[in-house]
Order: C-alpha cells, then sequence, then structure tokens
C-alpha cells in the first residue's frame, strides 16, 4: 500500500488511513465533517473529542475536526484493530458553548461580533469576515456590487441558546433584509458572517480540472423554478385607531375592531352624574398573564382586560347615568398574503413553453409581522428562484484554496460557461487515488440541487408558533401586490437671451445693468 502524500494526525499523532477511505465534506448551510478508515495495533485507543488535522501534499491545513464516539473491530485473529472514525469540524466550537443576552437596536453583525468576543474567543476563534454592510441612506446608492443592510438593525432579540442556534438565528435576521448571509469557523479558527459571495474563490477552468479520470460535468434545470411568490401566514399593521366603549357596570373585558400590535394607550373618563365628566385618566397597561397593571392586552388579541381588583365602568345606577368611557388608542394587526411576480421571466417562461408563463408558488411564514416584511420575503423567494440553474459537478483539482460560499468564476466554453460567477455549494475533499488529496467541487448557477434549495428554503422561512392573529382557513385576509408603474416627469425650461453691455471707465452699473 502506497504511502499518502498527504498528513493525518489525531492527538497530535500521524496516521495513514487505508487507501481512498478519507472523505471531507464541506457544505454550504450544513455542519463539516470527516470520515475516514485506519488499521492500528491493538494498544492503540481513540477518544471522543480528540483532535483531527489533515494537511494536504502541499502542506496545506484542510481541515481541523474533533472526532465523534470511535468505533473499533477486531478483524478475524490478526493483531491489529480497524477503525472506523468520523470527525466534525470547526463549528463544533460554537455548538458546545452557550450564549445568554439581550440586544437592543443592534445589528446582526454587532450581536456576531459581541459572541465572539464574550463566548468564542475563549474556544481561540477569531474574526474573520463579520459584514455588517454600510447603512443605507438618502445619500448612499446601492448597487449589485454594494449591499446595504439597514433594515438588518433588530429592535430586540434575547439569546440563550447554543452559540451556533444563535448565529444560525442571526444569519436569518440578516438575510431577512434582502441579502443572504451565513456563517462558518474555518480550519484556522477564523470566523466568517457575510453575505453569500463576499468571498471571491480561485478560477475553475480546464486548467486545474481533472478532465480524464473524473471529468466534470453539468447539468441546467431548476426544479423550485417560479416567477410568482405568494407569502401567506403573516399580519399586517393598521394605521393608529382610537375606539371608545361605554361602561354598563358589569363589563370587564372589551373587544376592539382588530387584534393588538402593540402595546395600546389605555384612559377612562368616569361620569359625573350630572352629564358631564371628570376628564380623562391615563391608566397602566400590562401583558396579560402579569400583575400590577388597571389593564392587559396581548399581541394577537383583540381585547382590552381590565384588573380584577379595578373598579367596573359604570353605566347607570338606580336613576343615575354614569356612562362612564374607555378609550384605547392602539395600532391593530390583520392576516395578509403578499404577491409578487417577476414580469422579465414570466415573459421569458411564456416565450420558452407557450404558456401564460406565469409559474406560482405559495410560502408560509407564521412569524411575519408586517405588510412590508412579507412583500421582502416574497421579493426574496423570486430573487433565489426565478432563474434559470445550473449545476457543476465533479469538478475535480488538487489546487486548495476552495471553500464553501466563494463566489468563482469558471471557464469551460464547451459547457456555455465563460467568465461566469458560480457559487461553491460544496467541497468535497477526498484521497481519490490513494495517495493524494483531491478537491470535488460543486457550483451553482441559480438554485439548482436540492440541497441548496432546502438550504434556502430553512432561511427563507422560518417555522416557528404561529402568532394567534395569523390567518385561519375561516378568517379573511388582504392581500398584498407589489406593484410598479412608470413615471414620465415633464418641465418647461424658458430661456431669455440678454445683451450685455461692455465694461468701460464710462460704464455705470446698476441693479437693472447687465455688463459682460
Amino acid at each position: 500500500m502506497a504511502l499518502a502524500a498527504y498528513t493525518l494526525t489525531i492527538g497530535g499523532v500521524s496516521y495513514t488511513p487505508l487507501a481512498g477511505s478519507l472523505k471531507i465534506d464541506l457544505s454550504v448551510g450544513k455542519k463539516s465533517q470527516a470520515a475516514f478508515t485506519l488499521r492500528t495495533n491493538t494498544s492503540t485507543f481513540f477518544q471522543q473529542f480528540q483532535q483531527v488535522q489533515v494537511y494536504d501534499g502541499a502542506g496545506a491545513l484542510v481541515f481541523v475536526g474533533y472526532l465523534n464516539p470511535a468505533q473499533a473491530a477486531k478483524p478475524g485473529f490478526q493483531s491489529s484493530l480497524v477503525w472506523t472514525l468520523t470527525a466534525m469540524g470547526q463549528d463544533y466550537l460554537a455548538k458546545k458553548r452557550v450564549v445568554q443576552a439581550s440586544y437592543d437596536t443592534k445589528t446582526p453583525g454587532f450581536i456576531v461580533r459581541d459572541i465572539l468576543n464574550s463566548v468564542l474567543a475563549a474556544e481561540g476563534v477569531t474574526a474573520g469576515t463579520i459584514y455588517d454592510g454600510p447603512t443605507c441612506s438618502n445619500t448612499l446608492y446601492c448597487s449589485n456590487t454594494l449591499v446595504c443592510d439597514g433594515n438588518a438593525v433588530l429592535d430586540h432579540i434575547d439569546l440563550f441558546c447554543k452559540a451556533a442556534d444563535a448565529l444560525d438565528t442571526l444569519v436569518q435576521n440578516a438575510s431577512a433584509a434582502g441579502v443572504s448571509y451565513y456563517w462558518s469557523i474555518n480550519q484556522v479558527k477564523a470566523l466568517d458572517f457575510a453575505p453569500y459571495g463576499t468571498v471571491i474563490g480561485p478560477t475553475i477552468d480546464d486548467t486545474t480540472i481533472d478532465q480524464k479520470g473524473n471529468p466534470p460535468t453539468i447539468t441546467f434545470g431548476n426544479a423550485n423554478y417560479r416567477n410568482g411568490q405568494y407569502v401567506t401566514g403573516g399580519v399586517a399593521q393598521t394605521l393608529t385607531q382610537t375606539e371608545t366603549r361605554v361602561g354598563d357596570g358589569n363589563t370587564t373585558s372589551w373587544a376592539m375592531g382588530f387584534q393588538l400590535a402593540s402595546a395600546p394607550t389605555v384612559s377612562i373618563n368616569l361620569g359625573n352624574g350630572s352629564g358631564g365628566y371628570l376628564g380623562w385618566s391615563p391608566q397602566t397597561v400590562g401583558l396579560k398573564g402579569t400583575t400590577g397593571a388597571q389593564w392587559y392586552w396581548a399581541q394577537g388579541d383583540n381585547t382590552i382586560a381590565q384588573d380584577s381588583g379595578g373598579t367596573k365602568l359604570r353605566g347607570t345606577v338606580g336613576s343615575t347615568i354614569y356612562n362612564d368611557l374607555l378609550q384605547v388608542v392602539y395600532i391593530g394587526q390583520y392576516p395578509n398574503t403578499a404577491i409578487v411576480y417577476n414580469a422579465a421571466q414570466i415573459a421569458y417562461q411564456a416565450d420558452l413553453d407557450g404558456t401564460s408563463g406565469i409559474n406560482e408558488e405559495i410560502a408560509t411564514d407564521n412569524t411575519l409581522t408586517s405588510a412590508s416584511n412579507a412583500l421582502t420575503e416574497a421579493s426574496n423567494y423570486l430573487n433565489r428562484f426565478s432563474a434559470q440553474g445550473a449545476q457543476l459537478q465533479q469538478a475535480t483539482t488538487r489546487t486548495s484554496g476552495f471553500a464553501p460560499a466563494q463566489l468563482c468564476p469558471v471557464n469551460m466554453p464547451y459547457f456555455n460557461l465563460v467568465n461566469t460567477q458560480m457559487l461553491i455549494e460544496t467541497v468535497s475533499i477526498q484521497d481519490l487515488d490513494g495517495v493524494n488529496i483531491w478537491y470535488v467541487l460543486t457550483g451553482v448557477q441559480g438554485p439548482y440541487d436540492t440541497t441548496w434549495v432546502d438550504f434556502w428554503s430553512r432561511i427563507l422561512s422560518p417555522q416557528a408558533p404561529a402568532n394567534s392573529g395569523n390567518a385561519q382557513s375561516s378568517t379573511s385576509t388582504s392581500t398584498l401586490v407589489d406593484l410598479t408603474s412608470t413615471l414620465s416627469p415633464s418641465d418647461t425650461l424658458a430661456i431669455s437671451v440678454f445683451a450685455c453691455l461692455l465694461t468701460s471707465n464710462s460704464t455705470l452699473c446698476g441693479n437693472s445693468i447687465v455688463v459682460c
């Protein structure tokens, strides 16, 4: 058996895997992992969490991980053990630590840096590309090469979870602003939190790939193509509502015209029994389920409830008419469905298949709390899925430096790929010939394959407990449509020509005289 040209160490000790058994998978949105088989003597044993390092023949560190529970078998009467080993990647560092913190009006990038400094730095993690992006403003022009995530500022977020789950949540929130993010910890423990394609990778062309032993393939198509997107399950907010109710001496729970989206302002005005009132008096308001307030509310609930110890609002007592008043000022919410279309893709599809060209899908997101968020999410779906897809597979090379989420230029004219930017979805590292490390690349242009689509679906449609204000089959819903219009501004320019005097010592200049 030929010795491998690469190096694998476990706990700092070098071992030679059985030829062809090493496989390392680095993928977008999935954990990194390695698998390999070793033969050792009967006095060598491995423990869970021992560090694994793999260097290619050029000495480049291509993987750092930590052993999962190790499995050994003894083949026959031989005095050796055969180990089937797997290792998890550097994301283990974020999975073994807990984050407990609260943030107000902070960007996801700020929170990532805080998690790094307060928790992950103790594990040796350093800052890689942690992106916040410029904040969009009236003086900043955004383009295809400029990422603006000013909308990604989080009003409030509480984190009490594993650091990996917190980073997943921050990716979700950052991506909701319209630019899709990812996070990873690479082999040198650098934490990246950035939009896909932020890092430019090496070029993929015929000078670097193995065309004879492992020829590449390409598949054109998009199984999840759509050019019209419905997003349902969310709510839209009303303008400020002011509603007044008259007391009757019995009622302590009052229904509003809309479900409440946020804490209301509550006031009462007590009658004086003579047809007048004593004046509006502000009331304290708390969440239902708590105590200590005069009135209680809950998001998604349309009722305002009086504290059980409060004095009921009076109507007519005996022959005296009080008609105490309750006034509630609030922002309401109601179910909505957003619809967005890609007109250019509809026209393209109509020319392609001879139909209307419309290809629609429905997505449900119970976490949406505004009409603008629903329209944004629908637009994000179309940005990702209303495109013709292509997947480059088995691009096999010994050139290192490739990593998931890189944007790489591809030049394969016979595949109609000329200076085509493709996103690296997976990097599979293998000893294909039993000697050398090979990098097997999968690149995508558009959302072609199932793994990629599943990842984006998870990012774009976070599943969470349904807001009690979301639409059910028996309720009405508003429909939001993203419309465009063309403006043709016009103006009239009046040009006046003045003959001016030549200036000389004898020319008198005044307010009514124009001189040259």
